[in-house]
């Protein structure tokens, strides 16, 4: 007997278990991988945001007499509270506690605090990118510009050796032409000067061509410096390419200052900390309200009054029984109808009649309460069984117009004080 009841019990779980399946699973499996979704963008952002917290708090006590230790754990402590402050101001809204600006207040001063935690580290970051940018650039100009005034030195120094060379030749030259054409035997002394005019040449040449070869050297000096300055540029490019493009779609310019990206870099980094603080900040508060509004639609469970007991019911249940109830009124009627034979079928009989009239007088009840004004979930609860289960009972014992009139709010049987009383509700 037992097996049989544990076997019918079996597959009722399986028919439920089927059924939630196709009723419900869809909607439970959603909803859990969007919390999940939810829950782990808040952890991925809140751990990060923790790093700089705690590395940024640190660095603030580097050198001093404080131990870094007490400002980083202050520092995680700031976000700690600043995740879960609007979480415990909407569990006291919720639970009609006071506190709820208390914090509030406080939880709007840790965010400022960690929001300058998390602005002061992108900066400090962009700060090195920005020094790494301009100094590279500075020796390149330094380097060229060295180079281009010693070769111009060299260059006013040669225009200085040619016009001494000419000078001296012109003169010379003169001094030979006074001793050709004057007559005297003393064209010797002529060829003197002619010597002389060969020598500063020469020498001038000479001197040209190695000022030529100084300026060569420097020229070369100079482009081997200049590209050394551009693969060092080039190899530690500081900027991301990022920046520079929002740079050059903001100053339209192929080639943006290092002070345009750094303010683009700066603009992204605001954005990127507001952002992120908004994640672990004002999230984890409306995820948290999303959880009290489920766990309110949940079905809760029924209270029994003292001395009664609820029966909880499918539907498949449910009409089993009416299926029962049906049953046993034709055996009353049966039985009515034969008479009583002996003491047991009178008891019988009696315990029946006792049935009827409590069903009956259940069924005045029911009928007096609802003429009252309540509603058919208030004397449900009042009689210890679901409505369902009373609108079982009490199919067997009202007439169809009243059966309406108590739960299909139609018209009261009795007249205009039912009339007016469903047309009020």
């Amino acid at each position: 007997m037992s097996s049989g009841a544990d076997e019918y019990e079996e597959r009722l779980t399986l028919i439920g278990a089927l059924r939630w399946m196709r009723d419900s699973f869809a909607a439970w499996f959603a909803t859990g991988w969007l919390y999940i979704i939810l829950w782990t963008v808040v952890a991925g952002a809140f751990g990060v945001l923790m790093y700089i917290d705690g590395k940024f708090s640190r660095g603030l006590a580097e050198g001093a007499s404080i131990d870094p230790l007490s400002f980083q754990v202050m520092g995680w402590v700031y976000r700690l509270f600043a995740a879960a402050f609007l979480m415990a101001a909407a569990r006291c809204a919720y639970k009609g506690i006071k506190g709820i600006w208390t914090f509030r207040l406080i939880g709007i001063f840790a965010s400022v605090i960690v929001c300058l935690h998390a602005f002061g580290f992108g900066f400090e970051a962009l700060a090195d990118r920005r020094d790494q940018a301009m100094s590279a650039r500075t020796v390149a100009e330094l380097a060229q510009t060295n180079h281009t005034d010693q070769i111009a030195a060299l260059e006013r120094q040669k225009d200085s050796l040619r016009a001494d060379r000419d000078g001296d030749v012109e003169r010379l030259q003169a001094s030979i032409q006074g001793i050709v054409s004057d007559g005297l035997n003393n064209d010797a002394l002529a060829d003197v000067y002619r010597a002389d005019q060969t020598r500063i040449t020469d020498e001038a040449r000479r001197k040209i061509g190695a000022i030529d070869d100084q300026i060569l050297g420097l020229m070369q000096q100079a482009n081997s410096a200049e590209s050394s300055a551009t693969v060092i540029e080039a190899d530690a490019r500081p900027w991301a390419p990022l920046f520079i493009g929002m740079a050059q779609l903001l100053t339209w310019s192929k080639e943006p200052t290092d002070w345009a990206i750094y303010l683009c870099a700066v603009g992204f980094i605001i954005f990127w900390v507001l952002l992120g603080e908004s994640l672990v900040i004002f999230l984890p508060e409306r995820i948290y309200a999303m959880h009290l509004k489920d766990a309110e639609a949940r079905p809760k469970p029924m209270e029994a009054e003292p001395g009664k007991v609820i029966i909880k019911m499918t539907e498949q249940e449910a009409a089993e029984m009416q299926e029962a109830l049906q049953h046993y009124a034709k055996l009353r009627e049966g039985h009515l109808k034969g008479g009583e034979t002996n003491k047991r079928r009178t008891r019988q009989d009696t315990k029946r009649l006792e049935a009827n009239q409590y069903m009956e007088k259940r069924a005045a009840k029911v009928l007096r309460q609802r003429r009252t004004g309540a509603s058919v979930s208030d004397i449900s609860k009042s009689l210890g069984v679901t409505p369902a289960v009373l609108g079982l009972e009490m199919r067997q014992w009202l007439t169809d117009q009243e059966y309406v009139f108590v739960f299909e709010g139609g018209p009261d049987p009795q007249g205009d004080a039912g009339e007016n009383f469903s047309s009020g509700a």
